[in-house]
């Protein structure tokens, strides 16, 4: 019966960087045909067997898939679709690294952004001294603690499951007869 019928042939979901792979050695070896080139892949470097159309559609968008990076989620993930803000896709991961490269990360920006509005309130340096001290009760109140990251370097991050305090902008802005313009952590 098989004889008869075409077999199915099973789905072969490939990820970022196998995509890229496929394309590098594709430009190493150009005379190869597209069904040659996937059996290459199985042979040498322990690929599973992909079909020649895959591997038609990958030689489409070479360009697209030797740009991946196998360290970022596009190099492991097995979908690519384009996200629906691709300028908040990118604004907030570059924001988030900006802050990490800080060194102190969220610490050294909550303490600027104190002696910030400190100074928009309008209270002396003599009356309420923003110092270390200061910070670790504020971060203790607020269940913002110190983590290891993936790196083994320590860093903030608001503890899971804290009671995170909402501020009531308006009603500070109320209190105050001048505008504040308030910038989030950044």
């Amino acid at each position: 019966m098989a004889s008869l019928h075409k077999l199915k042939r099973q789905r072969v979901d490939l990820t970022g960087s196998e995509k890229g792979k496929i394309c590098e050695v594709h430009q190493k070896h150009p005379e190869l045909k597209h069904e040659e080139l996937a059996k290459y892949m199985v042979e040498y470097h322990e690929f599973r067997l992909v079909s020649r159309s895959t591997i038609s559609k990958l030689h489409d968008e070479q360009q697209k898939w030797l740009k991946v990076d196998s360290k970022l989620p596009e190099g492991s993930s097995r979908r690519s679709r384009e996200p629906k803000w691709p300028e908040f896709a990118k604004a907030l991961p570059t924001w988030f690294g900006q802050v990490r490269e800080m060194k102190g990360t969220l610490s050294d920006v909550l303490l600027r952004k104190a002696h910030e509005f400190r100074r928009l309130i309008d209270i002396s340096e003599r009356d309420f001294k923003l110092s270390n001290g200061w910070l670790a009760r504020f971060k203790a109140r607020y269940g913002i603690a110190a983590y290891r990251d993936f790196h083994g370097e320590s860093t903030d991050a608001v503890a899971p499951g804290a009671a995170i305090t909402i501020f009531k902008l308006p009603d500070f802005v109320n209190c105050h007869n001048e505008a504040v313009e308030v910038d989030y952590i950044g």
